[in-house]
């Protein structure tokens, strides 16, 4: 999705049941090599991406602003080279979500996968939680079995500003400036809690 000349936006556009198996490329590939274009607010929901030769799913270029891919199955791909599942190459990212899908490496005699999941594991995107299974690391884990949910700690900073974009997303959060629950966080505190953004604000969940 995206072009290689030209200026222009592409804009709120919504992928439903999307399927992509065995394609020689990536499975789903987001993004332009014209600096000067941009692309705003791009969902995917309920997609199949397997067994493509490259990455399931490719940010690239520049300029993408709202991006979420959820409730999907992405699995087995980077049959001829070994990359991530999921692969940001993009110079400008904002906005993204990556929640709520199975995402699981190769199996035997199928695809040459890396360790990590998704590289890099951008700030700007929002990547838990997910279904991993069959990575031999550890980095950038989210749900790592289907009764524990761990989400990878850090500062207040760290975390995009809270909007209608992410609400309904968790976050553990390593310097609160408060423990009280249905309290607004902001850092450069020293409690540790899950934060939760209503919308608005990112409040006290748990601790």
């Amino acid at each position: 999705l995206g072009n290689a000349a030209g200026q222009g936006w592409i804009t709120n556009v919504s992928l439903d049941r999307v399927f992509s198996f065995w394609n020689g490329g990536y499975g789903v590939k987001v993004g332009s090599t014209f600096t000067g274009h941009r692309l705003e607010n791009i969902s995917i929901d309920g997609a199949e991406l397997e067994n493509n030769g490259g990455p399931g799913v490719g940010l690239v270029g520049a300029n993408i602003q709202g991006f979420s891919l959820t409730n999907s199955i992405v699995q087995w791909n980077n049959v001829a080279a070994a990359n991530p599942e999921i692969q940001i190459t993009s110079t400008s990212v904002s906005g993204c979500r990556i929640q709520s899908n199975y995402i699981e490496g190769a199996i035997a005699g199928t695809g040459s996968q890396s360790n990590n999941w998704i590289t890099p594991n951008v700030t700007s995107c929002v990547t838990h939680p997910n279904y991993l299974n069959g990575f031999g690391s550890t980095a950038n884990a989210g749900l790592s079995a289907s009764w524990l949910t761990q989400s990878t700690p850090g500062t207040f900073a760290s975390l995009p500003a809270c909007s209608a974009t992410y609400e309904g997303t968790t976050a553990a959060i390593t310097d609160s400036s408060t423990a009280t629950f249905g309290a607004t966080i902001t850092g450069g505190g020293a409690n540790h809690v899950l934060g939760y953004c209503n919308g608005t604000n990112w409040t006290v969940m748990g601790e």
